[in-house]
């Protein structure tokens, strides 16, 4: 388990890519006030952080999983698990997540808890499955609450503080197992969730930074890279990558407001088979920003791969997790501002260029689809791939500059009235655009 280690401005070309940015809304946060940091951390085995929290009044929400793992067997296995209604008038009206433990036997690799988009289950739905069978799951994966690849282990969050969980909310277990022996194994998980409905002070939120951009040639390695905005202090509790086959390596970093970048990463995991989620504390300081990139390896594939949700045929790179306090919605899903998407060499008119060459329809809309889980149009993957890092930040402000001051010319799309407003009203956004040159 890893731990924290310490010219004049051009006129504007009004391409594809304006038009989907008219839906541009202002972002939301909510702030609660800051968890107290007097706690300790919650690491592999440490059942005692979880044991204080049942003596508050926690409620286990009980999880086994088996299987028999065949000789030289690499299986995924996962499992929705709903989380039970809270009565009305109860104890209280919200259910909050606070800690976990698990134990495995031999055979288990590694055990992974994820929040989801699916709202309910058919029935039959919640029984154990193939994570990557044709019905996949992990598609519906959402910001990671837990995991570990110990054969026990805990998580605790600190003292007062809990991640609200929706009402009838459906979690998803995942457990790899591995058997390098001669014999089959019967591979076997317990985990407990635990849950409270009084005693919370401070609200946990979860993040799940979602890279929509992701394109690694044919028979080649290759980068994805992203950054988000974090606007006041807070926390993180836990990280983890995730990734479908191809990756070597995550990294993350805490880059400090106004500094240069950080140096070392906060975390770093060996790649998609191994995602060593972190549970330690990161602080992250007011207008700093999490950096996260992960690396691939395609050199035995014969075909170009983009992000997507299929694990055989699309990568993916995200890192997620746990952090107090909560500072919204928006800010867990990198909407706040997104950015460091590139790692080639083309400048953000040279991007520009290249995502206004793209099929009219395909430009994402104004968030970029952040935390949904899903990828751009191929040719903007590629486009915002081939950029360099801070090209990307660059035109992304110049969308949202002509989708706030050019809404009423642009509602048409492009047109010169259109091109004229964004000239006259993002000067500095184009200036800024047109001056990138890539350092």
């Amino acid at each position: 388990m890893l731990r924290a280690v310490g010219s004049g401005a051009a006129r504007i070309l009004v391409g594809s890519w304006l038009a989907s940015a008219m839906g541009l809304v202002a972002c939301s946060s909510t702030t609660a006030a800051p968890a107290d940091g007097g706690t300790r951390d919650a690491g592999p085995g440490d059942d005692g952080a979880v044991a204080d929290a049942a003596a508050d009044g926690a409620s286990p929400l009980e999880v086994t999983m088996s299987t028999t793992v065949a000789p030289g067997g690499d299986v995924y296995r996962c499992k929705y698990v709903p989380v039970p209604r809270v009565p009305v008038g109860g104890a209280g009206s919200t259910a909050f997540y606070v800690g976990a433990t698990h134990t495995y036997g031999a055979g288990s690799h590694h055990v992974l808890v994820f929040r989801t988009d699916v709202t309910a289950l058919s029935p039959g739905q919640d029984a154990e499955r193939d994570c990557f069978a044709p019905d996949d799951v992990m598609p519906h994966a959402r910001a990671q609450i837990y995991g570990a690849e110990t054969r026990t282990g805990a998580f605790a969050m600190p003292d007062g503080a809990g991640l609200p969980l929706r009402d009838l909310e459906v979690l998803l277990v995942q457990v790899h197992y591995l058997n390098a022996t001669a014999a089959p194994i019967d591979a076997r998980v317990s985990l407990a969730l635990r849950t409270v409905t009084t005693g919370i002070t401070v609200r946990a939120g979860a993040f799940f930074f979602a890279d929509p951009f992701v394109d690694i040639g044919a028979a080649q390695q290759g980068r994805a890279a992203m950054q988000c905005a974090i606007p006041k202090d807070v926390t993180l509790l836990a990280v983890s990558g995730y990734a479908h086959a191809r990756a070597t390596d995550f990294s993350a970093f805490a880059d400090p407001a106004g500094g240069p970048p950080a140096a070392a990463p906060f975390y770093r995991a060996p790649g998609s088979a191994n995602p060593l989620p972190l549970q330690g504390r990161v602080l992250v300081g007011a207008g700093g920003h999490v950096r996260f990139s992960c690396t691939f390896d395609n050199t035995r594939g014969g075909v170009e791969v983009l992000g997507g949700p299929r694990n055989d045929v699309d990568e993916a790179c995200v890192l997620s997790g746990l952090y107090v306090p909560d500072l919204g919605d928006d800010v867990g899903a990198c909407r706040t501002g997104p950015g460091g998407f590139g790692t080639g060499t083309a400048t953000c008119g040279q991007t520009r260029a290249c995502t206004e060459a793209c099929p009219a329809a395909s430009a994402p809309p104004a968030d970029l689809g952040l935390g949904d889980g899903g990828a751009a149009h191929p040719c903007w993957q590629r486009c915002m791939v081939a950029s360099c890092s801070g090209a990307s930040g660059l035109l992304l402000s110049l969308r949202a500059c002509v989708a706030g001051k050019c809404a009423s010319p642009c509602a048409a799309g492009p047109s010169s009235g259109c091109t004229d407003c964004a000239q006259a009203s993002c000067a500095n956004e184009v200036t800024a655009c047109d001056a990138d040159s890539c350092p």
